[in-house]
């Protein structure tokens, strides 16, 4: 209403009416509905709320708008409601009686109230439980922590949990635990599953097509509402008390949490923690669930130590070993006790010495776990948590496995289907107990002191047991039909589902523990993460796989970040792409993060790094790439230059190029997805819809590393360096400045450093380069400059050291030889099982880069077992072993280039070589060929192969391997020519220690015995015409190649590290 003044009586002759008292008038028609209030101040009465705009408009003054009838000179509540900005009813009460304005009963809704103070409604009360287990089952995903995750079932009608350790979040991988769990849970209960609650998580969103195909409805919850899920977030706050409990109580390191969560599930589902049930006498999740009490006398003090009875053939060795108790079983007489070996063995009714601490207690100088920062993140549950079934995210919990009825002290079946499904193996990168430096002898009786020595379960056994329990074992017929489904030819449409592949990965874990010795720590990884520890004793840096889980990291997400944007902003710097619309009919290839951290020469770190890769394999040959290649220098060429720098006394310095790949322009039209996080640090697109067209070359394009090594090789060469026409990576110039490259390493040899330093600016003018100054690591290798110009020392001590930790053989039993002359590799022996000859590959690859590398006295033996990778066995896994143990043994070994003039350097700049071969065997008739050529003191080529044809006498066998050598002697002589460092001009001395293939290889004699050799070994008698190399006669016992042609024993192997100065300190 517009007007200032109502007239009472007209409202009256249109059938309103009004009645008044102390507090004001109320307007109202014959059905006493109220129309409008009013209230009095002084004498002057004014209206106050009025239901609608019209509704005192009377009839009469309908066309007269004119007349005003509504007071306005003073305000009603509704303005004081939008002057007091906007209070609600409670603060407008106090507001109007303060003013004397009297508000009506019933006010309007004020939707600028409405839609500023919105809130969701929580319901506080209990979630409404199902009458029947399995008609919903709440499940949730914590992680990642350490690059784990876990998933966590909850039974809505019984909150029977179950919790599984997983190390990624992918679809397949729940439709795997689920699937599993369903096929046990279902049958024994003898229902089905019906509707699973979830939220909102890509991985289960994806599980709809699985879902509607079995039929089961999946209930999401809404966005930012954890109480929804509260019945599973409360059980991980409730395991994670528990176990921290369980821990504090005992004083145990907190690398066991995984076990104190497992007796923490196995306790909550038989007992009762909720104070209102305990009054209502509610049944526990377990009895709810199976219908059946458990005898909770049973139960045992957790981490307490344990005397469990052993059989031995002695009868005078101890009847009983001291454990710790670890967990619990189905069968109530029987417990899991983890042993001073680091198994877990399943044990009837040891004596429980329930006051005391098992050994893996924290002893004096370990850090207190209470005041632990890391398990505190690990713990920690928000403060939102209600006492309700409702809380905040919780941290992981892990059950663990058991295997099948075994008699008491008898390590425990791991492969054999577990006792109770809420029981799982520990997961990947489990903390499991940690060799000490002492190994301490059983115990004769229970009162002898207790051995601070643990070992430490291997990896693969640990992850067969979750992987056990959630894929089942295959039982013999299975096993048998599948083999011979594999001899098959396949066809491309069929593929192994991902249970029976996962199935196989646990028969095979079992199978690698029988073959492992008792006393071993041996530890094949599942997975091909770094071991935790460097070798200064600290965490290693998880490295994450996705870009949020590195951005999202709870400790080192800054770091991540960080690299992140130092890449993205150098990428925009170099201009690598621009904004454009998606373009029409041109596929545009996608891209991902990859992380990684550096570790300097000392095994330290030096940085987080992050590098945004396109994902190149989607590219199209002839469209979006042509040429490939790109060459790098030859770890022989590398050995060659820093042993002329120990022999001429050059130095060598090291540019990293930055973001090298980026720096060339692309030869053809590309197109990439937006990268992720570029929004997060401001470099995001202001347009929808864009793509990134690619201006410059980037890391995993098929062509960027040929565009790369194509622009920085035009460049050197018009600095007045030439390539060398023995190693297209190497350059000179006429100043006797060499640069090396490997991509984006530089090397930068010189004996002058003014002229290293000038190069060195050329290079960054160039190109964005990171100057490390005198070079100290490169490709893993170590580079040691002696004092006194002395020489170099090349060493791969960290490498080793890694390869060592990640095996899980840092403290394993020493070995003096690598392969033992009464090993034989062809024996029968157990195979592995075909899931793990992958990862026997991976060590064997490591192992075969630190041969070639610098450790040459391993060579033989790598090269031997790298011949059985199709099929490797038991016998080859010893003999892996042993080779690591040697490794530990002679860590310290390195190549030693001395100084001319150096009291060990006499002659060293000549070039000189050893040929071997060891005669035929047994099984394939085939012979082993070595050579070594040694330039200042030090082993700078050296090799160890099968020959390709059968020698028929071992004269034979000595003339094909001189073949093979002395065309390596033609290739060192021609490399060293072109770097103008030849230090011999005359023919390079050539060792052998069979006259009769001197003289084959001088002479054309033995016709009868030579005829059939194929004509190109023949080409050493071209070499030795050429005067290239000289066949020198010299003892066998002096030939330093034997150990490079056979497994070789103390004496032997000795003398070849001594010649070689392996082991000289310098």
């Amino acid at each position: 209403m517009k007007g200032s003044l109502l007239s009472t009586q007209m409202l009256y002759a249109d059938g309103i009416f009004n009645s008044h008292d102390e507090e004001g008038y109320r307007f109202y028609r014959k059905d006493r509905k109220t129309l409008a209030t009013g209230y009095n101040i002084d004498r002057t009465s004014y209206l106050g709320w009025v239901k609608s705009e019209n509704t005192l408009l009377s009839k009469f003054l309908n066309g007269r708008r004119e007349f005003a009838y509504l007071a306005k000179d003073e305000p009603d509540w509704v303005l004081l409601h939008r002057r007091f900005g906007h209070p609600g009813k409670p603060r407008m009460k106090r507001l109007a009686k303060r003013i004397g304005l009297t508000l009506p009963v019933d006010q309007v809704m004020c939707e600028t109230c409405i839609q500023a103070k919105s809130v969701k409604k929580q319901n506080r009360g209990d979630i409404p439980k199902e009458t029947e287990p399995l008609r919903l089952v709440y499940i949730d995903f914590w992680g990642p922590y350490d690059g784990q995750y876990y998933l966590s079932i909850t039974d809505s009608a019984t909150r029977f949990s179950w919790v599984y350790i997983t190390d990624n979040r992918r679809t397949e991988t729940v439709i795997g635990i689920l699937e599993k769990w369903m096929s046990r849970e279902e049958r024994e209960l003898g229902t089905l599953l019906v509707n699973i609650r979830l939220d909102n998580a890509r991985e289960f969103v994806a599980l709809k097509p699985w879902a509607t195909e079995k039929g089961i409805d999946l209930e999401f919850t809404e966005p930012y509402t954890p109480p929804q899920n509260g019945p599973a977030e409360r059980l991980n706050r409730m395991l994670l008390e528990l176990a921290r409990a369980l821990l504090l109580q005992m004083q145990i390191p907190k690398r066991y949490w995984r076990y104190a969560v497992q007796m923490a599930n196995f306790i909550r589902n038989r007992t009762v923690f909720n104070l209102a049930e305990l009054k209502k006498d509610v049944k526990s999740p377990y009895e709810a669930l199976y219908g059946k009490q458990y005898d909770l006398t049973t139960l045992r003090v957790p981490f307490c130590k344990v005397w469990f009875h052993v059989e031995t053939d002695d009868k005078l060795d101890p009847r009983a070993r001291e454990g710790v108790f670890i967990g619990y079983t189905k069968s109530s007489s029987q417990y899991l006790i983890l042993d001073k070996k680091g198994r877990v063995r399943k044990v009837t009714n040891p004596i429980f010495m329930e006051d005391q601490p098992g050994f893996i207690a924290r002893e004096a100088g370990e850090r207190d776990l209470a005041n632990d920062d890391a398990f505190k993140r690990l713990i920690y549950v928000g403060d939102r948590m209600q006492e309700g079934e409702n809380g905040a995210r919780p941290e992981p919990a892990v059950v663990a496995d058991v295997g099948s009825d075994v008699q008491a002290g008898h390590e425990v079946e791991l492969s054999s289907p577990m006792a109770e499904e809420e029981y799982f193996s520990s997961p990947a990168r489990a903390s499991l107990p940690e060799p000490s430096q002492a190994s301490s002898p059983q115990p004769e009786s229970p009162n002898l002191r207790r051995s601070v020595r643990t070992r430490q379960p291997t990896r693969a056994l640990v992850e067969s047991q979750e992987t056990e329990q959630i894929y089942g074992r295959k039982n013999r017929q299975e096993r048998r039909r599948e083999e011979r489904e594999a001899q098959k030819p396949r066809n491309d449409s069929s593929q192994v589902s991902e249970a029976a592949r996962l199935r196989d990965v646990a028969n095979l874990a079992v199978a690698i523990e029988l073959m492992l010795g008792e006393d071993d720590e041996f530890a094949l990884r599942v997975d091909n993460k770094m071991s935790r520890y460097d070798s200064q004793g600290e965490e290693r840096i998880p490295i994450p796989q996705t870009y949020e889980e590195a951005v999202n990291h709870p400790v080192f997400g800054r770091k991540w970040r960080e690299a992140i944007g130092l890449e993205l902003r150098n990428l925009i710097r170099f201009g690598t792409w621009q904004f454009v619309k998606r373009p029409v009919g041109r596929s545009v290839i996608t891209c991902k993060w990859v992380f990684d951290v550096k570790y300097g020469a000392d095994g330290r770190l030096e940085r987080f790094k992050a590098r945004l890769v396109a994902r190149g394999f989607s590219q199209r040959e002839g469209l979006d790439f042509e040429d490939t290649f790109a060459p790098v220098i030859r770890l022989e060429s590398l050995r060659i230059l820093f042993a002329i720098a120990a022999i001429y006394g050059l130095t060598a310095h090291l540019l990293d190029a930055t973001n090298a790949f980026v720096g060339s322009k692309v030869d053809k039209e590309m197109y990439m997805e937006l990268p992720e996080g570029l929004d997060d640090h401001g470099f995001g697109p202001t347009e929808p819809d864009q793509v990134c067209e690619i201006l410059q070359s980037l890391y995993g394009l098929r062509q960027s590393a040929n565009l790369w090594n194509q622009k920085v090789k035009n460049f050197v060469t018009t600095i007045g360096f030439k390539p060398s026409t023995a190693d297209s990576s190497v350059f000179i110039n006429n100043r006797g400045i060499i640069i090396a490259l490997y991509v984006d390493d530089i090397l930068v040899f010189g004996k002058d450093t003014r002229d290293i330093e000038k190069v060195k600016d050329k290079l960054k003018s160039f190109h964005i380069m990171k100057d490390s100054g005198l070079v100290t690591k490169i490709l893993g290798i170590r580079i040691s400059w002696l004092p006194k110009g002395k020489g170099i020392r090349l060493d791969q001590e960290f490498y080793a050291q890694r390869i060592l930790e990640e095996f899980g053989m840092m403290k394993s039993k020493e070995r003096t030889i690598p392969l033992s002359p009464s090993t034989d590799l062809n024996q029968k022996s157990p195979r592995l099982p075909k899931v793990l000859h992958s990862k026997f590959r991976h060590i064997i690859g490591r192992l075969t880069y630190l041969a070639g590398g610098t450790r040459l006295d391993i060579q033989f033996s790598v090269n031997r077992l790298s011949q059985h990778l199709a099929e490797p066995t038991k016998v080859h896994l010893e003999a892996v072993k042993r080779i690591l143990r040697y490794i530990r043994h002679t860590i310290k070994y390195a190549i030693t280039y001395s100084a001319k003039g150096s009291d060990s350097a006499t002659g060293n700049d000549i070039l000189v070589g050893y040929v071997d071969a060891s005669y035929g065997n047994a099984t394939k008739g085939r012979s082993t060929s070595g050579y070594v050529f040694i330039l200042a003191g030090g082993p700078i080529s050296w090799s160890s192969r099968k020959q390709p044809i059968t020698a028929m006498s071992s004269s034979e066998a000595e003339y094909v391997a001189a073949a093979d050598g002395a065309k390596q002697a033609v290739w060192l002589r021609h490399f060293l020519h072109s770097i103008q460092k030849l230090g011999n001009r005359e023919a390079t001395p050539f060792y052998m220690d069979n006259q009769s293939a001197m003289k084959l290889s001088e002479n054309p004699v033995l016709h009868s015995r030579s005829k059939h050799i194929h004509l190109r070994y023949h080409a050493i008698r071209d070499f030795v015409d050429h005067q290239e190399i000289k066949p020198t006669y010299i003892p066998t016992k002096r030939m330093v190649a034997d150990g490079l042609t056979k497994a070789s024993n103390n004496e032997k192997l000795g003398y070849l590290v001594k010649s070689l100065c392996l082991d000289c300190s310098g």
